[in-house]
């Protein structure tokens, strides 16, 4: 043979073999999915103790094997559907699928592995009942919707374990059985000498991600839990607050829109944009408003939907996402300032007089007064109403410390009584970012002048806090008509 004939021969079979690969590659059989490392190797060891079993009871030709998701357990809870236990399902699979492929035996029984098309990528009720065996009144459907529509021989069920450290993954209680009715028919795989794997660096980010519930996920709980028949009405969805404080964060935007989004797709209700709040009279009929608590290794979200004409709960729900999961996913809960910013709310909240002599002071803005977040570039405008002849004064307390005299002795006339005046100025949400305060007083008498130093067209304000309340407050047994309101806002990129 001459070597051109030798070289061309070579040619021929290497494009062969590279067919032959890529045809393995991107079959049904053998789809190539991203893999987690850990996950891999530990299948690769249950899938010969399985194929080992399947041999030694000699399945009928043709079987059809199908892999439950697993149910996971951690230091919170022991019964956990997560996308964790979906993805071991899903690489358990398709190992196993090669596996018996590569098994002579196997390959020439003709055994498969139904991989399945379920592609929901938020672990709702739809994909949660998956991880159980279908009862004899939902078998059709589960074979429809996760088994392609093929009806299994063989069921496998298996949990998986996580230790506080996210260093180690277990797999454990592993069963193999033809009738997923008759729970004494099942095969329990031993796997005792690969129950426990460590978990690596470079996997442990994607497994955090996996097994603990996304923001996503919670959401669209949150708006099935709160879900109501005959809602045909304006919802009002509020800024939740941190704790048992009057201040929000950056999260909360991020959560209040992914909310949004949810309440309409799961709940199916008419959420009303921040554009349409009104001075005058409620713009929605009911409100959905909640809170944020660290509690033990876990966010805990409770959420409530309100008839604001008589203040009545219409449905409540809570739900928890794992603190860890947001260290993943580098979100941060709190502003940057909250200590400080939570330490001049209570400060004003204690010193803060709400009406005296009968005058009451009445402040909103453009987003409404309750639980305010502004972005980068959105206008503050500001609205009063007062009861009584006065003068009003308007102070901003920024997130660096520094205090503004927006407006002062501003006076409301007669003329204007009981009536919401929008103010003049406005006011650019710019840097710096966190969580700032609006104070605003009146009296029946003009302000004593403040220590101010005038900087880029703001009077920024010299004096400290305590002084500035002393000040205001000067005089208080004098001053028969005397009414102060603060309000935290929120400033975010």
């Amino acid at each position: 043979m001459d070597n051109d004939s030798f070289f061309f021969k070579k040619q021929i079979n290497c494009k062969v073999f590279l067919f032959f690969l890529a045809f393995l590659l991107f079959s049904n059989n053998f789809t190539v999915k991203s893999q987690v490392t850990c996950i891999n190797d530990i299948s690769k060891v249950i899938c010969e103790t399985i194929i080992n079993q399947i041999e030694k009871n000699k399945f009928p030709e043709g079987s059809k094997i199908v892999i439950l998701p697993f149910i996971g357990s951690d230091n919170e809870s022991d019964t956990i559907f997560s996308r964790l236990g979906m993805k071991i399902s899903q690489q358990l699979s398709d190992e196993l699928n090669l596996e018996l492929y590569n098994s002579r035996y196997s390959r020439n029984r003709n055994y498969k592995v139904i991989i399945s098309e379920n592609k929901n990528s938020l672990l709702l009720e739809t994909s949660q009942k998956f991880f159980k065996l279908p009862t004899q009144a939902d078998e059709s459907e589960f074979n429809k919707q996760y088994c392609n529509s093929v009806k299994p021989d063989y069921y496998i069920t298996g949990k998986y374990k996580l230790d506080s450290k996210y260093s180690k993954l277990s797999l454990y209680n592993i069963y193999l059985q033809s009738d997923p009715l008759n729970l004494e028919n099942k095969i329990k795989i031993p796997i005792n000498s690969v129950s426990e794997i460590p978990i690596t660096p470079s996997d442990k980010e994607e497994i955090v991600k996996l097994h603990t519930i996304s923001l996503e996920e919670v959401c669209a709980f949150l708006a099935m839990d709160i879900k109501t028949k005959d809602l045909n009405e304006l919802v009002f969805l509020d800024n939740f607050l941190l704790m048992d404080t009057r201040l929000t964060s950056p999260f909360s935007r991020m959560f209040k829109l992914i909310l949004q989004q949810k309440l309409v797709d799961f709940a199916g209700m008419q959420i009303l944009a921040e554009s349409a709040l009104s001075n005058e009279t409620p713009s929605a009929k009911y409100k959905i408003s909640g809170t944020f608590w660290e509690e033990g290794g876990s966010l805990k979200i409770n959420m409530e939907l309100k008839n604001t004409e008589n203040n009545k709960i219409i449905a409540s729900s809570v739900r928890k996402i794992p603190l860890i999961w947001f260290e993943s996913n580098k979100i941060s809960i709190k502003p940057d300032n909250f200590e400080t910013a939570k330490q001049n709310d209570d400060f004003i909240k204690k010193n803060e007089v709400r009406t005296s002599g009968g005058l009451l002071l009445e402040i909103n803005t453009n987003k409404g007064k309750d639980n305010l977040l502004f972005s980068k570039g959105e206008l503050l405008k500001l609205s009063v109403k007062a009861n009584m002849e006065c003068y009003v004064r308007f102070i901003y307390y920024f997130t660096d410390g520094n205090k503004v005299l927006l407006l002062d002795n501003y006076h409301i006339l007669p003329e204007n009584l009981n009536k919401w005046i929008e103010l003049p100025n406005q006011f650019e949400c710019a840097e710096p970012f966190g969580v700032e305060l609006m104070m605003a007083s009146a009296q029946q008498m003009p302000f004593e002048p403040l220590n101010i130093q005038l900087k880029n067209g703001y009077k920024f304000i010299m004096d400290d806090m305590i002084t500035i309340t002393k000040t205001t407050h000067r005089g208080f047994i004098e001053k028969k008509q005397f009414s102060e309101i603060g309000i935290p806002i929120t400033t975010t990129k």
